[in-house]
């Protein structure tokens, strides 16, 4: 069952911080480093750090992110995006974030900097779109980009101007960023695909992402002797 853990970069093996039969998944540190919000069971959660009790701070709101104050989460429910105060009260609907019949991806939302704009994924053929910002208060949504692929996770730079994403627009998952006023897309890394989740530490100089490789075998298995034969 996938659980929320924490790892000491310099040295020291991985800490669990969340247990259960629910997954928890999607963590997201707090500005004052004092909490981890993360998504369970339909629900928002913030856990101190190190580990300790679990606190529902969302009832069925999903993908949690943080203020770069701490003051506020932004997340999503209800097929749309809200925020909240970062203790879960003050819930307000984000307005004018464009609606769709069956919402086959996660739009991920992240408050800029200054706090003033929202970006997100925004799905528009099947698990396919392009990312988007709109005021944090609601308002008229500004399409970035115009691929119609696979991706998201989009992740603010610290001083606002750009917009780090995930998309297959390259022919593989790669992490791409974009002006915040719009523009062309370029690509942040030169690899062989499959990157997404991108974060950027507060000071701008360290990226965090994640790789996924699959692995495929051709196994011959036999049900009466249990013996499997790796063909290749």
């Amino acid at each position: 069952m996938p659980q929320v853990w924490v790892k000491n970069l310099a040295e020291g093996d991985p800490i669990q911080i969340t247990t259960g039969e629910l997954p928890a998944h999607r963590p997201r540190w707090s500005p004052r480093n004092d909490q981890v919000a993360f998504s369970r069971g339909g629900g928002s959660w913030s856990v101190p750090p190190l580990g300790g009790v679990p606190r529902k701070v969302i009832e069925a709101g999903y993908n949690p992110n943080w203020s770069w104050d701490g003051s506020r989460l932004v997340y999503e429910k209800d097929k749309g995006i809200w925020t909240a105060r970062s203790d879960g009260s003050d819930e307000r609907k984000v307005e004018g974030v464009p609606q769709v019949d069956f919402l086959l991806a996660d739009r991920t939302p992240a408050f800029s900097p200054d706090g003033s704009l929202i970006a997100f994924f925004q799905c528009s053929k099947g698990p396919i779109g392009d990312i988007q910002v709109i005021p944090a208060s609601g308002g008229q949504p500004r399409q970035l980009t115009f691929d119609d692929h696979y991706g998201g996770t989009p992740a603010w730079t610290p001083d606002g101007r750009f917009i780090i994403f995930s998309s297959l627009r390259g022919g593989s998952r790669m992490l791409w960023k974009i002006a915040a006023s719009g523009g062309q897309p370029e690509p942040v890394l030169v690899s062989a695909g499959e990157d997404a989740d991108p974060e950027l530490s507060r000071d701008g100089r360290q990226l965090i992402y994640t790789n996924t490789r699959n692995s495929f075998i051709l196994t011959l298995w036999n049900p009466a002797t249990t013996e499997r034969l790796i063909i290749c």
